[in-house]
């Protein structure tokens, strides 16, 4: 029994030592062994090639096999006749041919395995945004001046040249080169010579890291680099972090520009009107901040002035010493012509330790825009109840106004009765054609049945789709009571018409609100000579009003002009309810004055306040439907001034009865960059929904990108209108041009880095990024193992039928067969 068992474990090493016999055997007699494995893709010369298994067994398990093939052979002939060698001799070859044909179950073949490292991949994120151009940094060793922030980068890889290289974190890796700005592009490399000029206004550091990420799908990623000062125009918070982490990847923020940044002073939010009148005032709104500086010497605004320029003449409209930072300041200018005026808002002044001093960005020290002026009287509609002491005053008032051109209808009157006005009428427009001559629509007391459904119907849609303006004057009569349920509801700022009544108070005096002073509206004490607040309340004598009605709670949309503040010892302690109350409503706007005694301000003090106090809100509702101006076919854009990802809406509209005969499917609008005239795309405008006999209107819509001109034009070039020239300019806001905020954000690197398990990494010490463990290598080993079997082998089939045949021959030797 041992020697069968040894012969046995003999045999079951027997392919092996095959196998390792044809590796070592020389290169010219491979090929014959090669046939007798049945060996075509693979060689038993190749020296990573060897014997494996299609189903391995533990060597525990070929001992079992072993010793069951022997015992079972013995136990075959260990009762035959012959002699005991004979018959261990036959066990041996049945042993050897059942460890043979297990040898065969388990799937012998030869194998190589080849083995292939795929190296990680580092990304290099560098922010080519304009930010860079800032100057902030202090000078190199031996050189004076402030350094901008591209400078110092360019220096600092010059001066790591071989740190991303094959010799630093490329070894082993692909380092891929990215910039960001307001898109993400890819960069031949680590030379900032052959990278694009930092400029774009805006930096989306959200959206370029997670172009990284979509660029390398499948990749090992080592870790992202990313040059910057942490300026981004879009979200890198939590829903990034997560995205970054699910890679398995972390940030390294290398911080670019000062912590504590020079001084900067900066012209924001500037707020001009799209529309104006020659010779009338055009508010325009801006705001003044300070950033940066050291903390022991901070700016001083009245060492400030703001200006408001023309910039054709470069004639100073309007100037202000700046009074604080951070809050409104009011300009006001003036234009003598009519047409697009090119006025610019700068920021000066006269103290040489403040001229001379170094400022980190000047270019946001001025804003530009443009404003329409137009040259002609505001066609105005008067419609009153009956004629009471402000409809009479009001009335002579308009057409005293030159620059208004008044139709006054008094539904009161007779038949005989001779109606005023510039353009004296006898009756409601009737039409939408006949609404449209007028820009405002004044109307006092009387009841929504006087109007009729379909003027309410029509001076409805005047106001929402036409931009013109509805001034209501409040009275003890209808006005708002009645007009809860008129189709005009909507028009009205108060929640409750029905519930006005008259305020508590038996003297009021006018407070106009700061929203008032932003509008350049209820100006009452404005005067060459004149320095009271724009603000102050207008009491005295017999000015104050004695009526005034308690609107109660208005509509969130609701904004207050001015406040009716009650007068006296007895008033003292009653609330201000609202006096001068506006709304928007579709392109157009509405207001309430919520008294009809304004003819007091006469008393004892002219026409001045009184005309002062009607003019300028008829003007401010006015405006919008006057600038749209009397062409048949008119062309105008919902601003004409737009923040950076703003929308613009594009409106052709046509009284045109041939043109709109035609039914264009859509209208074609060039879009261009004001000045240069380039092409930047198209708009087409498509057509709007029909307003019952109005006229036809088609409309589109145009973002403002951020890498964009600051100015563009829209030019109608559909063949159809070409004649008409029809284009308007828009002035683009960038406010979110980074260099308004001009502190390097730390803490937005910070939190990159502490979210994704990175770091942050001043330039100076930028060689750190080569530590090791600062940066893991992900590279990871694929195993392609080729194989092929070796149970068809000629070799396999000889040692069956060898062993077969020598057991035959040997029981035929001792008789057994």
């Amino acid at each position: 029994g041992a020697r069968v068992g040894a012969a046995g474990l003999a045999l079951a090493g027997a392919l092996p030592a095959v196998g390792q016999a044809a590796a070592d055997t020389p290169p010219q007699a491979a090929g014959w062994i090669d046939r007798a494995l049945g060996l075509d893709a693979l060689s038993v010369h190749d020296l990573a090639a060897g014997l494996g298994w299609a189903y391995p067994l533990p060597a525990w398990a070929w001992l079992f096999i072993a010793a069951s093939a022997g015992v079972l052979a013995w136990m075959a002939y260990r009762r035959m006749t012959g002699s005991r060698a004979a018959r261990l001799g036959l066990a041996a070859c049945r042993a050897l041919l059942l460890l043979l044909l297990a040898a065969l179950l388990a799937g012998p073949q030869w194998v190589r395995s080849d083995e292939t490292v795929e190296p990680d991949l580092l990304a290099v994120l560098v922010d080519r945004s304009a930010s860079l151009g800032l100057t902030d940094l202090p000078p190199p060793l031996g050189e004076t001046g402030p350094r901008s922030r591209e400078a110092a980068l360019n220096q600092a890889l010059f001066d790591h040249a071989d740190l991303f290289g094959p010799e630093g974190l490329g070894r082993d890796r692909e380092v891929a080169w990215w910039g960001f700005g307001a898109a993400t592009v890819a960069l031949p490399g680590a030379d900032p010579a052959a990278w694009p000029a930092a400029g774009e206004p805006a930096s989306n550091l959200g959206a370029g890291i997670d172009a990284v990420l979509r660029a390398h799908p499948g990749r090992a990623l080592a870790g992202v680099v990313v040059f910057t000062d942490g300026q981004s125009t879009d979200a890198t918070g939590a829903e990034l972090l997560a995205r970054v982490n699910r890679r398995g990847t972390a940030v390294y923020a290398v911080a670019l520009g000062a912590e504590f940044p020079p001084r900067d002073l900066a012209v924001v939010r500037v707020e001009p009107p799209d529309v104006g009148f020659v010779n009338d005032a055009v508010p325009v709104r801006l705001r003044v901040t300070a950033t940066g500086g050291a903390a022991d010497q901070p700016a001083n605004p009245a060492d400030y002035r703001v200006q408001l320029v023309d910039t054709a003449t470069d004639e100073v409209l309007d100037e202000k010493t700046v009074q604080a930072f951070d809050t409104p300041v009011r300009l006001v200018g003036r234009g003598a012509e009519p047409g697009p005026q090119a006025w610019a808002v700068q920021l000066v002044s006269d103290t040489p330790a403040t001229r001379d001093a170094d400022e980190l960005n000047q270019a946001n020290n001025r804003a530009d825009f443009t404003v329409e002026l137009i040259d002609r009287p505001l066609r105005v509609l008067y419609v009153e109840g009956r004629p009471r002491w402000e409809y009479r005053y009001l009335k002579n008032m308009l057409l005293r106004e030159a620059s208004i051109d008044v139709s006054v209808l008094l539904l009161s009157a007779d038949a005989a009765f001779a109606q005023e006005g510039d353009t004296p009428i006898t009756r409601l427009p009737a039409g939408a054609e006949e609404w449209d001559a007028y820009d405002v629509v004044v109307l006092g007391d009387l009841p929504p049945e006087a109007l009729g459904e379909a003027a309410v119907a029509q001076l409805r849609e005047r106001v929402s789709g036409g931009g013109a303006g509805l001034l209501w004057v409040g009275g003890a009569g209808a006005t708002p009571a009645a007009w809860g349920a008129s189709g005009l509801e909507d028009l009205l700022p108060m929640l409750r018409p029905e519930s006005v009544g008259p305020a508590p108070a038996a003297r009021f005096a006018i407070a106009p609100t700061p929203l008032a002073e932003a509008l350049s509206v209820l100006r009452l004490l404005e005067d060459d000579g004149d320095t009271a607040p724009e603000t102050a309340p207008v009491v005295g004598g017999g000015s104050a009003l004695r009526y005034a009605q308690d609107t109660g709670p208005l509509k969130p949309t609701a904004e207050v002009l001015a406040r009716a503040l009650p007068l006296g010892d007895a008033g003292s302690d009653l609330e201000a309810p609202p006096l001068v109350v506006q709304m928007r409503y579709g392109a157009g706007r509405s207001l309430y004055v919520a008294t009809d005694e304004t003819w007091r301000l006469r008393l004892g003090r002219g026409e001045a306040l009184f005309e002062r106090f009607w003019v300028q809100l008829v003007r401010l509702l006015g405006r919008p439907a006057a600038g749209r101006g009397e062409q048949a076919v008119g062309f105008e854009a919902s601003a004409r001034r737009l923040a950076v990802g703003g929308t613009l809406v594009l409106t052709l509209s046509s009284r045109d009865a041939g043109l709109n005969a035609r039914g264009l499917a859509g209208v074609r609008v060039q879009v261009r960059a004001a000045g240069s005239g380039a092409a930047l795309g198209e708009v087409v405008l498509r057509p709007g929904p029909g307003t019952g006999g109005g006229p036809a209107a088609w409309e589109g819509r145009w973002r403002a990108e951020a890498s964009g001109p600051d100015a563009v034009e829209f030019v109608v070039t559909e063949p159809a209108l070409a004649d008409l020239n029809l284009n308007v300019r828009v002035d683009v806001d960038r406010v979110d041009d980074e260099r308004r905020v001009v502190a390097a954000d730390r803490a937005r690197l910070g939190a990159l880095a502490d979210g994704t398990g990175g770091a942050v990494i001043e330039l100076d010490q930028l060689h750190t990024l080569a530590q090791p463990g600062r940066i893991p290598n992900l590279a990871r080993t694929r195993v392609n193992d080729v194989s092929e079997p070796l149970t068809r082998a000629p070799l396999v089939l000889a040692l069956i039928l060898l062993l077969v045949t020598v057991e035959w021959i040997g029981r035929r030797l001792i008789q057994l067969a």
